[in-house]
């Protein structure tokens, strides 16, 4: 019944009609609504009803999105690449197991397209967190479903990028943190969602390969997280429970990532593993601590 739905709503010129006198981006549920089109279009089962869709909705967005990526910077610029990425977010939502692949081919072009505008709008907040929460939700809904292993290293290699420009045009903002900052901790907590999706996914796929792949994109995700993980940072409570299980979960699931760790970045992260056994940032995460010292020590690196 489901199917038949949207199958009649995807056939149906007066959808199409109405969607041509809409700018969906300008629209405040366009996040929503695009996710609601592409769960439309994958319901149906139809190649010849999913394509027209394809060439009339995404299409053109992506397009747009290019285009708009090309132009100058400036206020009405920024807001109009905010709300597209948060149309393409919707995408990624409505990220299914029988149609990721196809709305991984659509979005990998927009994640590198990210890249140049993670360091050219740098100074835009707005832009900068649409762009991790995009992220986010790609490795939480497309790529887990994706089995093509270049597709894998093509978005691995986006997020090591991506980590690159964050760490060298926005970590100074976390110089003298307090625990009273936490809205600045936002951009650190998608992070260790995206880091945690990432290795979760090659955990479950396994493989002695994984360990170029995954693993590499928490290293040099690790790296950058170290240089502003200071004493207040870690106390405010999300990031620091989600960063201690993220470390856990390297150490115990993903030894092979240690292997190639660099011995500056292993010392590092086990000063910051001492740090709540001297400061108090909940006893779980002092216990999390310990088994991961355990763990790192048990490496023999």
């Amino acid at each position: 019944m489901i199917d038949a739905y949207a199958t009649s709503l995807a056939s149906a010129p007066e959808l199409f009609d109405h969607l041509a006198q809409l700018d969906i981006a300008a629209l405040p549920s366009r996040t929503l609504l695009m996710k609601a089109l592409v769960l439309i279009g994958a319901a149906t089962h139809d190649q010849q009803l999913q394509e027209n869709m394809s060439a009339r909705i995404l299409d053109p967005l992506g397009q747009r999105f290019a285009t708009i990526c090309q132009q100058a910077p400036s206020s009405e610029v920024d807001s109009q690449l905010v709300d597209l990425i948060q149309c393409m977010d919707g995408v990624a939502r409505a990220s299914q197991p029988h149609s990721a692949a196809v709305l991984f081919k659509f979005l990998s072009p927009v994640l590198e397209s990210c890249v140049p505008l993670m360091k050219s709008r740098s100074y835009s907040q707005p832009i900068v967190s649409a762009i991790l929460v995009l992220i986010q939700n790609v490795t939480t809904k497309v790529s887990i479903y994706v089995d093509d292993k270049e597709d894998s290293a093509t978005l691995y290699r986006t997020i090591i990028m991506i980590v690159d420009v964050y760490r060298s045009e926005q970590t100074s903002r976390f110089v003298g943190m307090t625990e009273n900052d936490e809205d600045k901790g936002n951009d650190l907590v998608l992070f260790l969602d995206i880091l945690s999706n990432v290795l979760s996914k090659d955990i479950l796929e396994g493989g002695e390969d994984n360990v170029a792949t995954g693993a590499q994109v928490a290293l040099a995700s690790l790296e950058m997280l170290l240089s502003v993980m200071n004493e207040s940072v870690l106390k405010l409570p999300e990031l620091a429970l989600k960063f201690f299980r993220l470390v856990l979960y390297l150490v115990e699931f993903s030894r092979e990532a240690l292997s190639i760790m660099s011995t500056d970045l292993l010392v590092a992260l086990c000063r910051c593993l001492q740090k709540p056994f001297r400061e108090w940032y909940g006893q779980g995460n002092t216990n999390v601590s310990a088994v991961s010292l355990t763990s790192s020590a048990a490496t023999g690196h």
